[in-house]
């Protein structure tokens, strides 16, 4: 005879041995796991980011000729928004490299002034420096003591470069710190620019 020193009052049932088993899965896939929200350039939706172009751009240009698909405004817009394939992409909430005049500008309003010049004057057609053609622009040299970015650059306008690097523009270099990468110079000669 064993005495135990803490009896229970009531005996435990045994375990069941009666097992159920689980239903088979509903489907041979796997779950997926859940992906994170998409990122976007600028931490902003595309319409998101086009809308916010548009009222950037609307404090430089008339926001009606926006709607004139064929107005050099327009092109400019849709070209800047939908078509630019420059790196990273340029971001109208943010300060990127380019012309900033210290902060005060967005580099996105350099780059379409020029897209607007380049449409105003029918740069499709141009003979040199056009999108498609051949580029072998440089600038004429003047005498500026300061460093120059561009000034010997011949890529083709509208191309994913900065666009100090397109043919015929020159720009300011590091050493003015205030205008670094701003237009300090635009040279065509004879090259078949056009518009009214």
């Amino acid at each position: 005879d064993v005495e135990t020193l803490n009896p229970t009052a009531v005996p435990t049932p045994a375990p069941s041995l009666d097992l159920e088993p689980t239903p088979s899965p509903t489907t041979m896939e796997p779950t997926l796991v859940p992906t994170d929200s998409p990122t976007f350039p600028c931490n902003l939706t595309p319409d998101e980011r086009a809308t916010q172009i548009r009222e950037l751009l609307s404090t430089i240009s008339d926001p009606d000729l926006f709607d004139d698909p064929s107005s050099p405004q327009a092109q400019a817009l849709e070209w800047i928004t939908n078509e630019d394939t420059i790196e990273p992409i340029m971001c109208p909430n943010q300060s990127g490299e380019g012309c900033t005049l210290n902060g005060a500008v967005n580099p996105i309003v350099q780059r379409y002034v020029l897209a607007v010049f380049y449409y105003g004057t029918e740069g499709e057609s141009w003979t040199n420096c056009s999108e498609e053609g051949v580029c072998d622009r440089v600038v004429t040299p003047f005498g500026v003591s300061n460093d120059r970015v561009g000034d010997t650059s011949t890529e083709n306008w509208l191309s994913p470069m900065n666009e100090c690097e397109w043919g015929g523009i020159a720009c300011y270099g590091a050493d003015t710190p205030n205008l670094n990468l701003c237009i300090d110079q635009l040279d065509f000669e004879d090259d078949g620019l056009g518009g009214e």
